[in-house]
């Protein structure tokens, strides 16, 4: 695969646009995901989605294939048809053609299950055809916008609609409570982040196995790979990995081939 990298929110990417939504759902949606490889483009343009809490809904508006390898298992899989990508526990690398357009909503953890009402354990580690589960017309009306604001517009009324139908969940928003604790602090000990949710570390753990499919303790070590990963990339070997709860580079770095099946360097 060619030049397949990490992609942060903060990194400029020649084929990637990001978008935010309404602020009326951004209790749902991470942000919008628009990629367009020009159609005289020498290589395919390449990426790696690491492991991650989020779903995605990706749409394909051209006609292409895209391949996704999974690192863990080295096998390679051929998209064609709008998928909802379940949760990544190991890395993998995507491949689209040039020519290719896609459009994706990343939703907040635990967010697409609700919406779509889909257990969560059907999206750890899998994906499912997305297409019974669309507004009518909806792929047509985004492939004929003309602009990514054109489709944030769109996907925003879309998903409006399907959040006016759920009902508030007391279980999700305390691990939405919890996510965000553990976000801000390295030492993701479960019995503090939950006293500081005012629930018991059992009860957390149903919680998050309830809503994510995952046990805390697995959440927030994807949640702080991430981190260190990205502060990897910016500051190198030389950061101060303690502080994202790793003893050492040599102990994230290690981290980091568990969960990819690659040194940092080569993410």
């Amino acid at each position: 695969m060619v030049n397949a990298t990490v992609i942060f929110e903060t990194e400029p990417g020649t084929c990637v646009r990001l978008a935010g939504p309404d602020p009326d759902l951004s209790d749902l949606v991470e942000y919008y995901i628009s990629i367009e490889v020009p159609p005289d483009a020498a290589h395919p343009f390449c990426l790696i989605g690491l492991p991650s809490l989020h779903n995605l809904c990706a749409i394909p508006l051209t006609t292409y294939d895209k391949s996704v390898y999974d690192h863990e298992n080295e096998q390679t899989v051929i998209f064609r048809d709008p998928m909802f990508l379940g949760i990544l526990r190991t890395a993998v690398s995507c491949s689209y053609p040039p020519g290719s357009r896609e459009f994706s909503v990343k939703f907040k953890p635990g967010i697409m299950p609700l919406l779509f009402d889909i257990a969560a354990g059907e999206l750890l580690g899998n994906n499912l055809f997305a297409e019974a589960y669309l507004a009518d017309n909806l792929v047509q009306r985004l492939k004929e916008a003309e602009t990514v604001e054109q489709q944030v517009i769109i996907a925003d009324n879309w998903l409006r609609k399907l959040a006016s139908q759920i009902i508030k969940n007391h279980k999700m928003s305390t691990v939405t409570q919890a996510l965000m604790v553990a976000g801000r602090q390295p030492d993701c000990r479960i019995s503090g982040i939950a006293a500081s949710v005012s629930t018991s570390p059992v009860t957390l753990t149903r919680y998050f196995k309830d809503m994510l499919g995952m046990s805390p303790a697995q959440c927030f070590r994807l949640m702080r790979f991430r981190t260190a990963l990205e502060a990897y990339r910016a500051a190198g070997s030389k950061q101060l990995f303690d502080q994202f709860g790793y003893t050492d580079f040599s102990h994230f770095a290690k981290e980091a081939r568990k969960l990819t099946k690659r040194a940092p360097g080569r993410l």
